[in-house]
């Protein structure tokens, strides 16, 4: 699981495709309260910064 690897767990940002296998890696990113970067689809609009402090914990999942 990638929450084990010593680079997870020393990176406060963590950049992760919009593609749905990685829908766990991106809500587990913020769990751990890690600053989630993520494109847009196409990256049309760019990408999203998604900190897990100004996200309700419910909302995680739909990251």
């Amino acid at each position: 699981m990638v929450v084990t690897l010593s680079e997870f767990i020393r990176a406060r940002v963590v950049k992760i495709n919009p593609d749905s296998p990685q829908r766990r890696c991106r809500e587990l990113t913020l769990i751990n309260g890690k600053l989630l970067i993520t494109p847009t689809p196409r990256i049309r609009e760019g990408f999203l910064i998604l900190n897990p402090r100004k996200i309700p914990r419910q909302h995680y999942d739909k990251a």
